[in-house]
């Protein structure tokens, strides 16, 4: 998809719930861009939009196992268990009969990386992580 055809889709609201789930130029709804609001929305989402099964809430991050992991989930991170402050989307998980966190790669927006090592978030202040694992979504356009 081109630039030019996701700022198309962005001004036509494609994919978008007004009110609950949309984005622009300048930024978007907090059920977008805020981590809490997010999981919540997604997660509780019973009408149109993005629906997900959540896992792990509020537990360590050992609650995850690595093999429960796929491309295409989102993980989400806090020190404490319950203020979580970074989502980060699932880019690559390898095959066979015994992965681990540090082969799991994750794509994140702060920092911008396209590739970074699940084990690089796990410990640094990021030892409780929940798992969001998407659903088909339903959208009028």
């Amino acid at each position: 998809m081109s630039n030019t055809d996701m700022i198309n889709n962005i001004s036509n609201k494609v994919r978008m719930v007004p009110g609950v789930w949309q984005g622009g130029s300048g930024g978007g709804m907090p059920n977008w861009e805020t981590v809490g609001s997010f999981w919540s929305y997604v997660t509780g989402n019973t009408g149109n939009g993005p629906k997900a099964t959540g896992y792990n809430n509020g537990g360590w991050y050992t609650g995850v196992l690595p093999i429960d992991i796929s491309a295409g989930d989102i993980l989400q991170f806090s020190g404490d268990g319950s203020s979580y402050y970074h989502s980060v989307y699932v880019v690559s998980v390898p095959g066979g009969s015994n992965p681990s966190y540090d082969l799991i790669y994750v794509a994140q927006h702060s920092d911008s990386s396209s590739s970074r090592k699940l084990t690089e978030l796990i410990g640094g202040g990021g030892n409780y992580m929940r798992q969001m694992r998407f659903h088909a979504g339903t959208f009028d356009k």
